[in-house]
């Protein structure tokens, strides 16, 4: 993986030309990265939130990591199966006044939608429904705002440390 400089961390993921490898950018406690929207790049993801989270003394068995951690393996994966015309996911994650927030933006304009009760034999339909509910129960909120020309967006965890 290669490491540019980036924009500052309050800054919502966006699109951007990182190439088509994996990028990241860190700056002080914040980590921008894009990866495509293959199979792959949810391992990846998940293990570089994974490790980024260890770097800022939130192992891996903490509440708050295991939350991260699965959370952006389910958002990637949402966008990597549902997201048709987005090529990359970009996800940020920022560790700032006591709250870690993490952020998945693709550029595909469809929202995601709440499958009310998926059939237990199905695959889907459980994955933002877990994460926010995972999310409110560490006390935290998720929230899914649209790019402002309607052509994305970012679903964004937000977490208290």
């Amino acid at each position: 993986m290669s490491r540019s400089s980036g924009r500052a961390c309050g800054d919502a993921p966006g699109p951007h030309d990182t190439g088509g490898d994996m990028t990241a950018a860190v700056s002080g406690r914040c980590l921008q990265f894009r990866v495509p929207a293959t199979a792959a790049a949810v391992a990846l993801a998940r293990g570089e939130v994974a490790a980024q989270l260890g770097l800022w003394g939130l192992p891996g068995q903490t509440n708050v990591a295991q939350v991260a951690v699965l959370a952006v393996s389910e958002l990637v994966t949402n966008t990597v199966r549902h997201a048709a015309t987005a090529e990359a996911a970009q996800v940020r994650l920022g560790l700032d006044a006591g709250q870690l927030t993490l952020a998945v933006h693709d550029r595909d304009p469809r929202m995601p939608r709440r499958v009310p009760c998926p059939a237990p034999e199905e695959e889907g339909g459980r994955g933002l429904a877990l994460v926010q509910a995972l999310a409110a129960e560490a006390g935290g909120q998720t929230a899914v705002p649209r790019d402002a020309d309607g052509l994305g967006k970012t679903v964004t965890v937000r977490l208290p440390v």
